[in-house]
C-alpha cells in the first residue's frame, strides 16, 4: 500500500491480516480512525496481525517502511473491555523498517474502575500454546524494528510496545519516545501477570545500540517495564525517562502487570520478575519520583534502575550489568522506604511485625528512625523474659577456676553489660 489513507472512521479496525497474509505499507500509507465497536473487535484497532494456531506454522505479516503511518487509533474501554494493542496487534510477525506508529490512545477516563489497553503502539502475542511448539520452536520474531519512530502513544501499561505469551522481539534501531503508560512500561512493558512460568520464562527480548528511549512516562518503569522474560540490551540510550505516582491519582487493580505498592520507582527500568543483561548502555537525566506521603511504602526509588524484592516473586530478578554509564539520574520522594538509589536501588520491603526484636531494632536505627529505635529497645528490656536463668555448678568438686577480670569494662560506649551491646552479643553479670 503506497499512497492511500484507509480511515475506519470509528467504525472497527484498519486492516485485518489473515494467516499466511502479508501487508506492506510504504510511504504515504496511513492507517488511521481504528477504534473499539465490539467485544470482538477490542485488539489491533489500526492493523490486526492474526497469529499461528498453537499447533500451525502460518502467520500473517505485516512490514511497514519508510514514510508509513499508523496514527489516530484510539479505545474506550467504558463499553467492550480490555483492548490488546491500539496501533497494532502482532500476533503473527510485524517488521518496522521506517515510519511512525504515534498517538495511538485510550481515551478511557484515568479514574475507571475498569482493566484498560495493553500497548498503545503495539502488543505482541505469541499462540505458540507451549514452549514445544512450532511457532516456539521456530525461533520466529514476533516484533523486529530496524528503523522508524514510537511515539506518543498512551495505555494502561506499555505506552509504546507491550509483550506476552513467548513473545520473541528484537529491537534493532529506531527511537521510541514520549509514550505514556497510567501503570506500567512507558516505553515498554513485559508480561508480568503469567501464573505459567514457562511462558514468562521463553519470552525475549533484544535491545540493539541503535533504539534510543526518551521521554517515556510511566508509574513504574518509565521506559521499560520488565515483567518477565529475558531482556537483553546492548549500547541503548535511555534519556529523560520519568516514573511517577501521585497520591491522587486511581490505578485500579489489574491482571496485566502487577508491582507491589512500588509507583514512581526506576525511572528508565523497574524489574519485577525478570532476568535483565544490559551492556555498554548509557542512562541519563532519568528521574522516581512520588508525592505519595504514606511513610510505609517504597516509592519514588532508583532514578535509572529499580529492582523489587525477589522474595515475593515467582521467578526471581536477575541484573547483570556491565561497561554503563549512568549520570544524572535521580529519585525523590518522602518517607523511610522512600527516595532512594538516583542510579539503582535494590528494592526491599517493610518488615513484618513478627521480626526479630535486635532486626528491627538495627533496621530503625539504619533508615534515621531514633525514636522507634529506642521505643522497641525499651519493649525488648521491659519485656517479660519467657525462662529464668538460674545458676548451675558446672565444675568438679576437686577442680579451682582462677579468673580476673575488671568489675567494668566502659572503653567507650555503653556498658557491655546493659542493652543495647546486651541484646545483640549477650553476656553475663557474676555477683560476688
Amino acid at each position: 500500500l503506497r499512497g492511500i489513507t484507509i480511515d475506519a472512521a470509528g467504525c472497527g479496525r484498519g486492516i485485518f491480516i489473515e494467516k499466511s497474509g502479508t501487508v506492506i505499507l510504504e510511504d504515504g500509507a496511513v492507517i488511521t480512525g481504528g477504534t473499539t465497536t465490539s467485544r470482538n473487535v477490542n485488539s489491533g484497532l489500526g492493523i490486526y496481525v492474526a497469529g499461528a494456531a498453537a499447533k500451525g506454522d502460518e502467520y500473517g505479516t505485516l512490514i511497514i517502511n519508510d514514510g508509513a503511518l499508523i496514527s489516530g487509533n484510539s479505545h474506550n474501554v467504558s463499553t467492550y473491555g480490555r483492548a490488546l494493542g491500539i496501533g497494532v496487534y502482532a500476533g503473527g510477525r510485524v517488521e518496522m523498517n521506517g515510519g511512525a506508529i504515534t498517538d495511538n490512545i485510550d481515551t478511557t477516563e484515568t479514574d475507571s474502575s475498569e482493566p484498560r489497553a495493553a500497548g498503545g503502539g503495539i502488543y505482541t502475542k505469541s499462540n505458540a500454546g507451549s514452549a514445544d511448539s512450532p511457532w516456539a520452536l521456530s525461533g520466529t520474531k514476533n516484533f523486529i524494528m530496524n528503523g522508524g519512530t514510537i511515539s506518543g502513544n498512551t495505555a494502561y501499561a506499555g505506552g509504546g510496545i507491550f509483550c506476552s505469551d513467548y513473545s520473541l522481539i528484537e529491537l534493532n534501531s529506531g527511537i521510541i519516545c514520549d509514550n505514556t503508560a497510567i501503570y506500567a512500561g512507558g516505553g515498554f512493558a513485559s508480561d508480568g501477570s503469567s501464573g505459567n512460568t514457562d511462558k514468562m520464562v521463553k519470552m525475549s527480548v533484544s535491545i540493539g545500540s541503535d533504539i534510543t528511549f526518551s521521554g517515556n512516562t510511566a508509574s513504574a518503569g518509565g521506559a521499560i517495564y520488565a515483567g518477565s522474560g529475558r531482556i537483553d540490551i546492548n549500547g541503548s540510550t535511555f534519556t529523560a525517562n520519568t516514573a511517577f505516582t501521585d497520591e491522587d491519582s486511581s490505578k485500579p487493580s489489574t491482571t496485566i502487570c502487577s508491582f507491589a505498592s512500588s509507583g514512581g520507582s526506576g525511572g528508565a527500568v523497574f524489574m519485577a520478575q525478570a532476568e535483565v543483561n544490559i551492556t555498554e548502555a548509557v542512562f541519563k537525566e532519568n528521574s522516581a519520583s512520588s508525592n505519595v506521603t504514606d511513610a510505609g511504602l517504597p516509592v519514588g526509588n532508583g532514578g535509572a534502575i529499580y529492582v523489587t524484592n525477589a522474595s515475593s516473586r515467582t521467578y526471581p530478578c536477575r541484573l547483570s550489568l556491565y561497561d554503563c554509564t549512568i549520570t544524572g539520574n535521580t529519585a525523590s520522594a518522602s518517607g523511610a522506604f522512600a527516595g532512594m538509589g538516583g542510579g539503582i536501588c535494590i528494592g526491599f520491603e517493610p518488615l513484618e511485625d513478627d521480626a526479630p526484636l535486635m532486626t528491627r531494632i538495627h533496621n530503625a536505627m539504619f533508615r534515621g528512625e531514633s525514636d522507634k529505635a529506642f521505643g522497641l529497645l525499651r519493649e525488648g528490656i521491659l519485656e517479660r523474659q519467657e525462662t529464668v536463668c538460674m545458676p548451675k555448678k558446672d565444675i568438679a568438686d576437686d577442680q579451682i577456676v582462677w579468673g580476673r577480670s575488671p568489675v567494668r569494662i566502659d572503653i567507650a560506649g555503653g556498658w557491655t553489660d546493659t542493652p543495647p551491646y546486651c541484646l545483640m552479643e549477650g553476656g553475663n553479670v557474676i555477683n560476688l
